[in-house]
């Protein structure tokens, strides 16, 4: 959709503009999140017409460097770019740092960044002589001219002390209803894929109303772990892992066999971000492992791979957020209200 879509006049002034790469022009196939968002955001604004859709392109030189335009007036405006992973991940940061640099330079009053998830912000602590990654994307961020950024269930709460403005948004409650709504529960239990994701499986349990099962885990060389425990009664049941990320899928399958040996039935990943890389999706089907998580990494489902991955759309929550603050509304008042 465009701005011409919405219900008020475009001779109003809108303080407020969402910023969207066209990843077509780029040649990326979609489902296309930033469009799914202001589709939302059409619909919540349309009375008062405090938004503008702002395109960005970005131009490739022959060389493989790029440029980014702005394709509408920003000035004085507060702009939210909706920045989602559809790309290798330096130059997903890199175009992430030329949206908002472009956006200030353009005139805008503030820049905040959407980014619901980016695989550099598992690197948070030192180990070694290893970067700190997620601190230095943190920086190019502000260097660029972000003022706030806003994610999905972040890795760990240190990456909060690495941005100036942070706000983490909470999707368990997402992932619950889609569970209670959609999945036979009469027999099953949640598990936390480790000691980070037990606060999160534990507010999962409750919203379900399951017993919480705990997996324990020992560090046997570099990021390689096994299971050394299961705290929880898992024969007969089945289980819902919840975990913030699923990547190749390798720790989840080990979970499975760890579970199924103490006699559970069906196994199921819940994670808020499907990145699903180096044959994450013939891993997870071969082992019979199900798969439910959010849309924050854009995927491509075939009808075959929907019977086992299912794929929870928060473009709404995403919409709701942005005009929520653009109201100067409380997103921690937003949340627990929701669902």
């Amino acid at each position: 959709m465009t701005p011409t879509d919405a219900t008020v006049s475009e001779d109003v002034p809108r303080p407020f503009g969402l910023a969207v790469p066209d990843y077509k022009k780029m040649g990326i196939p979609g489902p296309y999140f930033g469009d799914a968002v202001w589709s939302h955001l059409q619909e919540l604004d349309a009375n008062s017409g405090l938004f503008q859709y702002i395109p960005l392109d970005v131009i490739p030189f022959p060389d493989g460097a790029e440029k980014v335009i702005v394709g509408e007036n920003c000035r004085d405006k507060v702009i939210y770019v909706v920045h989602s992973l559809y790309t290798i991940p330096a130059r997903h940061v890199l175009l992430g740092a030329q949206y908002c640099d472009s956006i200030v330079r353009s005139d805008a009053e503030k820049v905040h960044l959407v980014e619901l998830f980016n695989p550099h912000y598992r690197q948070d602590a030192r180990k070694d002589r290893e970067p700190i990654t997620a601190k230095l994307v943190a920086d190019l961020y502000h260097l660029s001219g972000m003022d706030t950024m806003y994610t999905a269930d972040p890795h760990s709460k240190q990456l909060a002390g690495f941005f100036r403005k942070f706000e983490p948004l909470p999707m368990t409650r997402r992932l619950a209803k889609r569970v209670r709504n959609s999945y036979d529960l009469s027999n099953a239990v949640v598990a936390s894929a480790d000691g980070g994701s037990e606060d999160r499986a534990e507010l999962f349990a409750n919203l379900l109303g399951l017993p919480l099962v705990k997996i324990h885990k020992e560090r046997v060389a570099g990021d390689d772990v096994r299971v050394k425990a299961i705290l929880g009664d898992v024969d007969g049941k089945d289980v819902y892992l919840r975990d913030d990320i699923i990547s190749t899928g390798g720790t989840t399958v080990k979970d499975a066999a760890a579970l199924r040996e103490q006699g559970a039935r069906l196994v199921y990943n819940v994670s808020t971000h499907l990145e699903l890389c180096g044959g994450a999706r013939e891993r997870l089907r071969e082992h019979d492992i199900r798969v439910i998580g959010t849309n924050s990494v854009p995927q491509i489902i075939s009808e075959e791979e929907s019977h086992h991955i299912d794929v929870v759309d928060i473009s709404d929550i995403i919409a709701s957020v942005i005009y929520t603050k653009a109201r100067m509304g409380s997103l921690r008042g937003f949340f627990r209200e929701r669902e």
